[in-house]
């Protein structure tokens, strides 16, 4: 019986895989290691994107405290209410303007905003390539 199987298997001739499967599997396995670099950025822009949201709201609130604090509304309502003082000595009106400006707050502010927008681009940017490569 076991002589009769050997030669069954004897007669079969041995498949071959396709030549081209070696680089389809290759290619795959370089796609998997770009997908998982990438799920790794998406993570970390993630938690940065949620990082900038939460600390708009605390950042909008010390700058509009700065703001306020500084006189600087005050100084810049003289541009309406009395415009031709304000055109005389333009010049020391705009050099208060800028001294009374809250500048810390509103860098802190300004980063924050520029972390929220590179990385909501860089996410919409990378799920979409994560969507074509789960696609192939």
């Amino acid at each position: 019986m076991v002589k009769d199987y050997e030669q069954l298997f004897n007669q079969i001739e041995a498949l071959e895989p396709p030549q081209a499967l070696l680089g389809k599997i290759m290619l795959r396995l370089e796609q998997e290691k770009k997908l998982v670099i990438i799920k790794r950025r998406v993570a970390f822009f993630s938690a940065g994107l949620i990082f900038s949201v939460l600390a708009l709201i605390p950042a909008f609130k010390m700058v509009w405290d700065g703001v306020a604090s500084s006189g600087f509304t005050q100084f810049l309502s003289l541009l309406f209410t009395d415009s031709g003082v304000v055109m005389a000595y333009w010049q020391s009106f705009g050099l208060t303007l800028l001294e009374s400006l809250p500048v810390f707050s509103i860098i802190i502010f300004l980063v924050i905003i520029f972390t929220l927008l590179e990385s909501v681009r860089f996410l919409s940017k990378n799920i979409k390539i994560i969507h074509n490569l789960k696609l192939i």
